[in-house]
């Protein structure tokens, strides 16, 4: 039997109180994207799976659901969870009684909260209206009010035990405490303990709301090679947290946790730490093979699979090493007030003008990319050298030569990821 699907990015409160649930009675499931900042939630296909235009939605065969809560009681139902008290007619009363307060009220303040102090600066670069906050914060508190004196009866809100009316509080919680008012708590010692108590739970645990997040500044190559995976697949991914070189915070603690070269980029998913760009690359494209459209590391078929990890290594070990030493003669070298060293960069185009010798033969062959007919990570991988390359005297007279190499890296640039990243690269997104 096939999984259910949950159509929302994981960030989501709503989707992540549907995720819990399914992570509670211990569901298979598919957790479909859906971009919100390209708008496809609004798309004829999302319509049709929630009229509002919103997330989530949900499939379970030829069923399909909206509104995380009433999708949440279909999913412990389904499951014959006690989480519902459905067998006692006064405790799955009070359970109700719960959810309400906790939709009606506590959902109501916590999403003006979180608007303004996470949505707005981090996602669109905005700063919070602290009139707005001020307001919520004072409705949260009369709210957390009753809830600590509920709680200081019970060990939970419907009763002596755990239910949905609790579970549904996990996501804005999760939120509350990333604010700059997750001390609010400290005034409600039977709440906070609570939180922590839900935090704990396995289910949650599992359920990894937080997105990706990428540690280095765009216009490093590395961290670009990244960035343009992630578009690709159209993945949730954090605001890019700089790392101050001149502060040399890459050397840090904190950054030599992430990663122990205290080089960029380092990349974390959940509890997972990663670096190395392309294995990190490897591994965004892996997670989301149901959004890879273009399939780019082709592992349905190892013969092709194995193409294209040919060509990766290509870049890396060939391509980029000649790249780079030109780039850093030119770019790097002056800017730190010395002289480039024209013997290296002639010896570097030299080399990479074999290399380009060799491209040229394979595009002829292949008649579009490096691994084959269709673009792969070996050709996105190009991406983040070549463009600094282009921008040099020396890239006209060398990629001149070889055409069919020209119009390939003319494909690589229309294509929306690489659009969309070299944009950040230029300081036109942040």
């Amino acid at each position: 039997m096939a999984p259910v699907k949950v159509f929302g990015p994981a960030k989501s409160t709503a989707v992540a109180r549907v995720l819990v649930c399914l992570e509670e009675v211990g569901a298979e499931y598919e957790l479909v994207g859906v971009h919100i900042p390209a708008g496809e939630q609004k798309s004829p296909a999302h319509l049709a799976r929630n009229p509002f235009g919103q997330v989530p939605a949900f499939q379970d065969g030829d069923l399909i659901l909206f509104e995380s809560r009433a999708i949440a009681k279909y999913i412990l139902r389904k499951s014959a969870s006690d989480l519902l008290k459905e067998s006692n007619l006064a405790q799955s009363a009070m359970v109700d009684v719960w959810l309400e307060v906790e939709s009606q009220t506590f959902d109501t303040a916590m999403s003006a909260i979180t608007f303004q102090c996470l949505t707005i600066p981090t996602f669109m670069g905005g700063i919070a209206d602290d009139k707005i906050v001020e307001e919520n914060l004072g409705k949260l508190k009369k709210a957390l009010e009753v809830y600590e004196a509920r709680l200081g009866r019970f060990r939970y809100l419907a009763g002596d035990f755990i239910s949905l009316a609790d579970l549904s509080h996990f996501p804005m919680a999760h939120y509350l405490l990333a604010t700059p008012h997750a001390s609010v708590l400290d005034a409600y010692p039977h709440v906070k303990s609570w939180i922590n108590d839900l935090m704990k739970r396995p289910a949650v645990k599992r359920r990894k709301m937080a997105p990706a997040k990428v540690y280095g500044p765009a216009m490093s190559t590395n961290v670009m090679r990244i960035l343009v995976c992630l578009e690709e697949v159209g993945a949730e991914y954090e605001v890019i947290v700089d790392v101050d070189f001149g502060a040399r915070e890459h050397k840090g603690p904190d950054h030599l946790a992430r990663n122990p070269f205290g080089q960029v980029p380092a990349f974390q998913d959940g509890d997972l730490m990663l670096f190395e760009s392309r294995a990190i690359c490897r591994y965004i494209l892996r997670k989301h093979r149901a959004t890879d459209e273009a399939n780019l590391l082709r592992e349905g078929d190892p013969s092709e699979s194995a193409v294209v990890d040919a060509w990766l290594d290509v870049e890396a070990l060939r391509y980029e090493p000649s790249v780079h030493a030109v780039f850093v003669q030119r770019r790097v070298v002056p800017a730190l007030g010395g002289e480039p060293d024209e013997r290296v960069i002639a010896e570097s185009v030299a080399r990479l003008r074999e290399t380009l010798a060799v491209y040229e033969a394979r595009l002829e062959a292949t008649r579009g990319y490096l691994a084959g007919g269709e673009v792969s990570l070996a050709d996105l991988s190009h991406f983040p050298y070549t463009r600094y390359f282009m921008e040099m005297p020396y890239a006209a007279p060398v990629f001149g030569a070889y055409p069919r190499v020209t119009a390939w890296w003319e494909r690589l640039l229309a294509r929306p990821s690489v659009r969309k990243v070299a944009a950040m690269m230029s300081g036109g997104e942040g």
